[in-house]
């Protein structure tokens, strides 16, 4: 780490110490909108990431397989819904396939049996190449046949929802038995090992950094926090075990608060953390 860096970083240590030991106790609305308090920034808990689960197409839904609040693994099944359309549609689809198939194989014996003719001058060679053409545009339809048949093969395979990462199940928005358009949110699966923290930096912070940069020099919040570690104290004054990390935010302030937001990583092994707790951050340097 460069000399500016370290003592950017370490500035930034010395003015949230600084403000978190001489500001006034926060408000309800102060700690909605996340400003510092007498113990730290306020933060509230979010999903790492979240993932609306919908039909790829119009379809009913046969059965639901997990409960509200369901810690679930990858590759759990969800959702299953109703394929008989679309297994009569592949069984359609496989005999047109079939008839393709057999419409080719005529074009080619058609085609070999005339090649010999024509190499005799029995038949003229523009017959030969219009037989050619005819081969051509039977493979033609085995082809669009054959991709149909897979197209039906995997809108079946699409009938059961799966889970595409671990995490915690929502309230389903479905009940079994109701029929969906398209892309209809039926639950929300969110991740929440690691789970996210949304905090909020005043002002008052990020102007005491620019006081000490070099003339020139161009402040980089990120870096500047590079080098912080961040617990989080829960609403019952509980301190977790876990330490978190910066990983994004940081880059302009909300008009209207005039705070920048921050986002906090941390690990949630037990799933403690849930979305919308709200918590106290406090930031430290690491240890070198």
């Amino acid at each position: 780490m460069s000399a500016n860096a370290r003592r950017a970083a370490f500035a930034v240590m010395l003015s949230v110490v600084s403000l978190c030991g001489h500001a006034a106790p926060a408000s309800s609305q102060d700690g909605n909108e996340g400003n510092s308090s007498e113990h730290g920034f306020k933060g509230i808990v979010a999903p790492a990431r979240s993932y609306d689960i919908a039909p790829p197409f119009d379809a009913q839904v046969i059965e639901i397989h997990f409960t509200p609040g369901e810690y679930v693994e990858k590759g759990t099944l969800l959702f299953t819904l109703d394929s008989k359309k679309e297994e009569l549609e592949l069984e359609r689809d496989k005999a047109l396939l079939l008839r393709a198939d057999a419409e080719l194989r005529i074009a080619d014996v058609t085609l070999n049996k005339n090649k010999e003719l024509c190499k005799k001058n029995v038949v003229s060679e523009l017959h030969c190449l219009e037989l050619e053409a005819q081969k051509d545009i039977a493979a033609a339809a085995v082809a669009e046949a054959g991709v149909q048949v897979r197209s039906d093969e995997i809108k079946i395979a699409d009938t059961k929802l799966y889970a595409p990462f671990a995490g915690v199940m929502s309230r389903p928005t479905v009940a079994e038995g109701a029929r969906l358009d398209e892309q209809t949110s039926m639950a929300t699966l969110s991740e929440l090992d690691p789970i996210l923290i949304k905090a909020s930096v005043p002002y008052r912070v990020y102007a005491e950094q620019l006081q000490l940069m070099e003339p020139g020099e161009t402040f980089n919040w990120g870096k500047a926090l590079d080098s912080v570690d961040v617990s989080v104290t829960l609403p019952t004054g509980e301190k977790l075990p876990q330490v978190g990390k910066v990983t994004g935010g940081a880059y302009e302030f909300d008009p209207q608060t005039q705070v920048m937001e921050v986002l906090v990583e941390i690990p949630n092994p037990n799933l403690l953390l849930r979305p919308g707790l709200a918590v106290t951050l406090d930031m430290h340097r690491k240890s070198e």
